[in-house]
């Protein structure tokens, strides 16, 4: 592993994901996880990516149009999700610019961190 680590990459729809491709090449060598929605179709196919990189679905805490009570399900489920990524995967950084889906990761990172079980650098970027 070079001296980057590993980093988690996520990813957004729309504008989010075309945010973070313009940072790719900028983001120094090393192993990078992209986590993307599991409803988002499009994000995936607009990265160009190495043969080291992987990418994990996640659910999303709350669709288009979701109701708030459901969304408070569903967000738990994403967050439980969430913890099982960043234990597996132990990025050194989390890459993330805005989509609700960084959100769990976020949190999970933030906790794991707290609770001294792995240092991840969690990197926020408004916009390019």
């Amino acid at each position: 592993m070079s001296s980057a680590g590993k980093i988690m990459i996520v990813l957004g729809s729309g504008g989010h994901t075309k945010e973070m491709v313009e940072l790719l090449p900028h983001i120094p060598a090393g192993e990078r996880v992209f986590v993307v929605a599991s409803s988002d179709q499009m994000s995936c196919r607009k990265v160009v990516t190495k043969e080291t990189d992987k990418f994990i679905k996640i659910p999303r805490a709350r669709e288009v149009r979701q109701s708030w009570f459901t969304s408070v399900l569903t967000s738990l489920w994403a967050l439980i999700y969430a913890v099982a990524i960043v234990f597996w995967t132990r990025p050194t950084q989390l890459l993330c610019n805005g989509p609700g889906t960084c959100v769990p990761l976020c949190i999970a990172a933030y906790v794991f961190q707290i609770l001294g079980w792995q240092q991840c650098r969690i990197v926020y970027i408004e916009s390019v």
